[in-house]
């Protein structure tokens, strides 16, 4: 098999240490500040310039490359990627193969940045297809302006936006996750949670050690799936990174998601706090707008079939809407909510609207639909308002019903 110039490029193994430590010294210091300003303000992402130079290295025009990697480096001097990258140019330039010494050509930090190479070029050759959405999307309330997507499989954050119900990827980042990956079930084993969260606050940098960069927005996990199934841990970030680093490699936190400085910040004007969804998907699918369709016409038949049982005050009906091994908060194997003693207890027609309607496909787990909703219903002359979560699971029947609820 032809191994490309971009692949070969990398393998070479020259030692970091030395790539780090090369530079070009042949170009004023003006120069330098007003490429690097130039390409700030075109609106050009360290990462885009570094999928550009890479993508001129495999067409052979390396004059192009380097002086993309010279820009970049001198923009984002902490970017080591960047900078081994541009090293390794400036030595395959000298015509000398061994031009670097291999002395810790297997070091523990080059493999960091072979695999960070990997994830990142990996994205740019596996972007989704247009008109595609994610499958854990199912529906979005127009009241969400944005949705946060983790694909933990590939490090990569999207941020897709909301326009009356149209989805559509606006911004990705790449991101690192946990030292020992994803699928988090207890504390301290130094994974990274799959499940749906919000955010729960805005720290900044200044507030925190330097470790976390520009800042944290700590996430709720446990979330109440979580909790109801017995996992445990806290302090689940998204973080940026320390003044002293561009970004760390794919797998390098305990637990949280870690981003470049910009790119957190780039987030602060997007996450609303408690509001926006942050979803940590184990495999993001990108399917087509039909498939999606289907199955937000199966799963709302149902929850509107609940809420009529509700309205009609038909307890038998109601209830048979959860499954059997329904757990409720505290453990409780069967429905005994207010709703459902509130049927018992009055004759009294309910009004009762379900407005702002989420619909997620639960990451890391088949036939599980996350629903979210705000339900306002009046009896009595007196309204009830509440945000209401409801895990709907499909039975060995096929069958969806709730085996999770939680209201807030």
């Amino acid at each position: 098999m032809r191994i490309s110039r971009r692949a070969a490029f990398v393998l070479c193994g020259f030692a970091v240490s030395q790539a780090l430590a090369i530079g070009s010294k042949e170009t004023s210091a003006s120069a330098v500040v007003a490429a690097a300003n130039a390409d700030a303000q075109a609106g050009v992402s360290p990462e885009h310039q570094l999928q550009i130079a890479v993508q001129a290295i495999d067409n052979g025009r390396d004059n192009d490359a380097l002086k993309e990697l010279f820009n970049l480096t001198q923009r984002e001097p902490n970017f080591r990627l960047a900078q081994l990258l541009y090293a390794q140019l400036l030595a395959m330039r000298s015509g000398i193969a061994d031009a670097l010494p291999m002395s810790k050509a297997d070091s523990a930090q080059l493999k960091e940045l072979r695999e960070e190479f990997r994830v990142r070029v990996g994205h740019s050759e596996r972007e989704p297809t247009a008109g595609s959405l994610p499958s854990d999307i199912v529906e979005l309330a127009n009241s969400e302006p944005y949705v946060l997507l983790a694909d933990l499989s590939r490090s990569r954050l999207y941020v897709l936006s909301n326009r009356g119900g149209r989805l559509q990827v606006v911004e990705d980042f790449y991101s690192t996750l946990a030292r020992r990956g994803f699928g988090k079930r207890s504390s301290g084993d130094l994974m990274t949670p799959v499940g749906i969260y919000r955010a729960t606050t805005f720290t900044p940098g200044s507030a925190l050690p330097a470790f976390y960069g520009a800042g944290a927005f700590p996430l709720n996990y446990p979330n109440a799936w979580d909790r109801v199934h017995g996992r445990t841990g806290y302090g689940i970030w998204l973080h940026g990174v320390p003044a002293d680093t561009y970004s760390r490699p794919p797998r390098a936190s305990e637990g949280c998601l870690v981003l470049a400085n910009e790119d957190l910040l780039r987030l602060k004007q997007i996450i609303h706090i408690d509001e926006t969804p942050v979803i940590f998907s184990d495999h993001v699918d990108w399917v087509p707008p039909e498939r999606q369709a289907a199955r937000r016409a199966e799963i709302k038949s149902r929850i509107e079939a609940w809420r009529e049982a509700w309205a009609k005050h038909d307890s038998a009906e109601y209830q048979s809407f959860y499954a059997r091994d329904f757990r409720g908060n505290d453990g409780s194997s069967k429905p005994h909510f207010d709703d459902a003693k509130l049927l018992a207890k009055t004759t009294t027609p309910l009004d009762i609207h379900l407005t702002g309607l989420n619909l997620f496909a639960y990451p890391g787990q088949q036939d599980l639909m996350l629903a979210q909703f705000t339900q306002d219903y009046s009896i009595d002359n007196v309204s009830h308002i509440s945000r209401r979560e409801q895990y709907w699971q499909r039975q060995s029947n096929g069958r969806w019903k709730i085996a999770h609820e939680e209201n807030h």
